[in-house]
Parts: structure tokens; sequence; C-alpha cells
């Protein structure tokens, strides 16, 4: 049998108490619990700190102007594929509390071997709002007066307010959800036509990082858009693609020419608007699931109902950073 060397201990945390820690490793696996704290900690927004930090446009010394400009075409489909990521974590966290609900264990639930992204997140679209509920650990209704009494909260305004929160929170979860869903659309143009997705153009980066530069074309390439009149999904319309500045998208080769020479490439948006765009995307989806973390944190600590995760927000989470 192999002997492998010991090294020195990581450290027991001192972020959190001692009790908090018994209980929470009388609930859960050891590493579960390291894991679930590491996203409590900071896990929830490093996707989003990472998109906005390559979205900063920061040049790199000693790299030559046309380079900078390509270098700011990979920082945004890397920003893209830190949202891809995100979710990936957002779905796991959801699959591991409900694996550890029945018996599976959080960790079991987190590292199970996935469906599709898009398979995934058409499941979190159909959760229903009880069910929302349950992921948050939420009071029902006729449980909330309990709770809050419990609390020391006795105004009739106040559990007028914690009702709208509860519905404000898995409404804003099921918006959170369907918003998501745009991110996999491919939509009909016209018969045997149909435009591929941004999860599509992400995946076309993730393999092969199919970036081709225009100033690297080894002919003239002509272009024809295949964006539909008005919009749709995630689409631009024809006239806003083609008011779009060139340099303010990424082309990302999709397929090869077809019998008629005719290759499909993507033109991913990069300008200042999506770029801030995707990261107030982020933020919202962060916020997401920072409460999925705290509320199942306090609910296997407390054996009950959760309010704790209601008055969290990003504005107030950055507060608690100082």
């Amino acid at each position: 049998m192999t002997e492998f060397r010991e090294l020195p201990a990581t450290p027991r945390t001192d972020l959190y108490g001692e009790r908090f820690l018994e209980l929470g490793l009388q609930k859960l696996e050891r590493e579960g619990l390291w894991l679930l704290l590491s996203i409590h900690h900071y896990g929830w927004r490093a996707h989003r700190d990472l998109a906005a930090f390559l979205l900063s446009d920061q040049p790199l010394d000693g790299l030559r102007d046309d380079r900078q400009v390509h270098l700011g075409e990979h920082r945004a489909m890397a920003a893209l594929e830190e949202l891809f990521l995100l979710l990936d974590q957002i779905w796991r966290v959801i699959g591991a509390i409900e694996s550890h609900r029945t018996g599976g264990g959080f960790l079991a639930g987190y590292q199970k071997y996935g469906d599709d992204l898009k398979d995934a997140f058409e499941r979190l679209q159909a959760l229903t709002e009880e069910e929302w509920r349950r992921l948050f650990s939420l009071p029902t209704p006729d449980e909330l007066p309990k709770v809050l009494f419990e609390r020391g909260v006795v105004d009739l305004n106040d559990l007028r307010n914690a009702r709208e929160m509860v519905d404000d929170q898995i409404k804003t979860a099921r918006k959170n959800m369907k918003e998501v869903s745009r991110l996999f659309d491919r939509v009909n143009i016209t018969a045997g036509f149909q435009t591929r997705s941004v999860r599509d153009i992400n995946n076309a980066y993730r393999h092969g990082t199919r970036v081709v530069h225009e100033d690297c074309a080894p002919e003239a390439i002509p272009w024809r858009t295949a964006n539909p009149e008005n919009g749709a999904g995630m689409l631009a319309g024809v006239d806003e693609v083609q008011a779009n500045a060139r340099e303010e998208t990424v082309n990302v080769l999709l397929e090869g020419p077809d019998d008629q020479g005719h290759a499909r490439l993507a033109s991913q948006p990069r300008s200042q608007e999506w770029a801030d765009n995707l990261v107030r995307s982020m933020q919202n989806l962060s916020v997401l699931l920072h409460k999925l973390v705290v509320s199942f944190l306090l609910g296997e600590a407390s054996g009950g109902p959760v309010v704790g995760s209601l008055l969290l927000d990003w504005k107030r989470l950055l507060a608690e950073e100082h």
C-alpha cells in the first residue's frame, strides 16, 4: 500500500462560530460543508467578479494596439463563459439541496454528472411557487406570523411587508429562470433555417476558441445577416445589426462552409452596454445563489423555516463587505 507524506493540516475556520460548525458537521459531510461555506463566503459572487474584471478593459502592458483589440474580444467571450459557469453552479447547488433532503448527500448531488445545461434550466423554469418556497426554506403563509413572532415581530405592517417579500423572492427566482431560458433559444427565421443560441456561441468558444479576427481574413469575406427583421429571443433585429460597429462584436466560427460555400459565424456583441448588462444580470443571479445557500445553511442549523434571506440584495450584501 502506497504511503503518502503527511502535510500540515488546514486549520479550522474562524469565520463561523464553533456551535454553527458543529451543527453543520452533524448534518453534512465534511467536504460538502467546506464547499458550501466557501460558496457562502465568496464563491456566490466569484463568477460575477471575474466577468467584471475581464470586462474592465484594462490594457495589457507590452501588447501592441491591434492585439489589445483582440484581447478585448477574448475577454468578452471569457466573461460570457463566466455566466455559464455561474448557471452551472446554481443548478448544482439546487441539485445538492434536493439530494441532501432525500438522503443522497449534499456533495453527491453537487458532483452528479448533469444533464445538458439547457435541460437542467428547463426543469428549473418549471418549478412551482411551492417548490421554490421549499428550496428557500421559506415559511408557508400560515407559518409566517408565528415565525415572525418568535423573532420579536408583532406589527401587522411588518407581517404584511414580510408576506410581500416572501412572494417577491419566489417571483424573482421564477423570473430569473425565465430570463435564463432565453440564452438557449434557437429562433426559426425561415423554413429549414434556425439561428444558434447564445449557448451555442459559448460552446464554439469553449471547444476550440473559434474566434476569427477581422484583420486576419485571407481574402475579402462577404457577410449576410440571418437576424430576424424585428429581433427575437436574444437576437437583435437586422437594422440594429447593421448599425453596430464591427469593432464592438466578436466573430465566432460556428460551422464550416456548406455545399454552396457559405459558412456560419456569429457576431457576438462586446459593446460597453452589453458588458454592463451582462455584469448586472450576473449580479442578480449571484444574489439568487447566495439566498439559496443562506437559506439552506440557516434551515439546517435551525431545523425550521427561514426568513433571513428576505432582506438580501446586492447593495446590502456589498455593505456587509465593509
